[in-house]
């Protein structure tokens, strides 16, 4: 008979168990929040800029977007980044931004490699990774393309393989 008990009582237990896990995932789940899809509202968030200044996705809203997730350790991040300055110098007075964001490296070390290359376009700083993970970011370098209203029109994983590709996708926006 103890043994009978045993079995029921260790199945009752394993039961709330389970149900309490189902739970407790069910609520972190809902807390956090979905990743970005196209042709919806890219989630905004605040970072800061290379010279320490506060800077919100939302601070852009008018203007097409290219949101690229980088890192200098990144070979094809560094390989793109040519592209996305090229891009950035022809149509940014056209209302086209690039915002950069270094995913979880120093400040030092993404400010020094800026420099070096001699980009203009805004970077972002991501130490933490809190904005990659909100983004969903699985692998750099990532690109989301925002338009003027906020919203997702295009995300590619990889790197683009040339100006003319970013050009191409800039028909995104239309």
């Amino acid at each position: 008979m103890d043994k009978m008990r045993f079995k029921i009582l260790s199945r009752i237990l394993m039961f709330a168990l389970s149900l309490l896990m189902v739970t407790a995932l069910g609520i972190a789940c809902a807390e956090q929040p979905a990743c970005p899809q196209l042709d919806m509202p890219a989630p905004d968030f605040t970072l800061e800029d290379l010279n320490g200044t506060e800077v919100n996705l939302s601070d852009y809203l008018g203007e097409n977007i290219i949101l690229n997730f980088w890192a200098t350790s990144c070979g094809y991040c560094r390989k793109q980044l040519p592209y996305l300055e090229q891009v950035y110098e022809k149509y940014s007075d056209k209302g086209l931004t690039v915002l950069a964001v270094n995913a979880m490296e120093s400040h030092n070390q993404a400010a020094n490699y800026i420099d070096e290359q001699g980009y203009t376009f805004p970077v972002l700083l991501d130490s933490n990774g809190t904005v990659n993970q909100l983004y969903c970011v699985p692998a750099l370098p990532a690109t989301m393309f925002i338009d003027s209203e906020g919203i997702v029109k295009f995300a590619r994983l990889g790197a683009f393989s040339n100006v003319e590709e970013v050009e191409n996708a800039l028909s995104y926006f239309d």
